[in-house]
């Protein structure tokens, strides 16, 4: 392979800078909410929602919307968008720096910030993504929370078989019966645990963001703090020997050894020294006598 398309340059970017859980996350969004929401929930909620025991003219729709004031299937859509949104926008950012990268003359030239892949020969400088990547995690984690707590607060856990309206018009209090109560409340409760999944899922992307952003300023410390010992000259070095002979009498002249020096053992066994100079000066004396 010698060369690489801007797409597959951006796909082999993502992939680099979106962790394995990120990827999972995707999945999930992909293959299990959104259709569920369209195969599942959309047919469910377009049947006739509510009968009320009146013939007032709109006296089931108001108290219908006082029972639930949002649709559900519409709520979750507007959901999946919204926390879709922020990894949508993540890529076209990516993609834009693709494409900026690419369009640069020295587009070849090594960023600060960058890795390389090698595939066939091929040398390319992968765009470090690390810090935007966790600013869209926890805006996608707070839009889930956020979304979380509105359908709690807006649809409940749960849809009931009847329940009392006294909503104008209605002129008392009358009984509304909801269709398909027990299979619409199955389908909240999936997707009450998709969301559940959703974000643990994206907690654990962004643990798992912040030990890969912190891993390398970890080691680049690391660096550093060598490069500053080996500057100081702290390094393993043999320590210079203290106890070395300074004077004559603790100096011992190995046979062999340097024509400055020699060794001379007397009759009782004691070694002392005499220098080059001393045996010349003795030997000249004995042959003046």
């Amino acid at each position: 392979m010698r060369y690489i398309s801007p797409v597959g340059y951006w796909i082999l970017t993502l992939s680099h800078n979106v962790t394995i859980v990120g990827k999972i996350w995707l999945m999930v969004m992909i293959l299990l909410r959104v259709p569920i929401l369209l195969l599942a929930g959309y047919p469910l909620y377009k049947e006739q929602e509510v009968t009320c025991n009146t013939v007032m003219p709109g006296c089931a729709t108001q108290c219908y919307d006082s029972m639930v004031p949002v649709s559900p299937i519409r709520y979750w859509l507007v959901q999946t968008i919204m926390v879709f949104l922020p990894y949508a926008l993540f890529s076209v950012y990516v993609f834009h720096k693709v494409i900026k990268l690419m369009a640069k003359p020295n587009a070849n030239r090594r960023k600060s910030n960058s890795s390389t892949y090698h595939e066939g020969g091929l040398q390319i400088e992968i765009l470090d993504f690390r810090r935007d990547y966790v600013i869209h995690l926890v805006l996608r984690i707070v839009l889930e929370l956020g979304f979380c707590v509105g359908q709690y607060s807006l649809c409940g856990t749960g849809v009931p078989n009847t329940f009392a309206c006294t909503r104008s018009p209605c002129p008392h209090i009358i009984d509304c019966f909801i269709s398909r109560p027990t299979e619409k409340s199955f389908l909240m409760i999936l997707m009450w645990c998709i969301g559940a999944v959703s974000l643990i899922l994206s907690l654990l992307d962004l643990i798992l963001a912040f030990h890969r952003r912190c891993r390398p300023e970890k080691i680049k410390k690391q660096i550093a703090l060598l490069e500053n010992d080996s500057l100081k000259g702290v390094c393993s070095e043999t320590p210079a020997p203290t106890n070395l002979a300074t004077t004559s009498e603790q100096m011992v002249i190995y046979p062999g050894g340097p024509a400055q020096s020699l060794e001379k053992t007397d009759e009782f066994g004691n070694d002392h020294l005499i220098t080059h100079r001393q045996a010349k000066t003795k030997k000249e004396s004995g042959s003046n006598l």
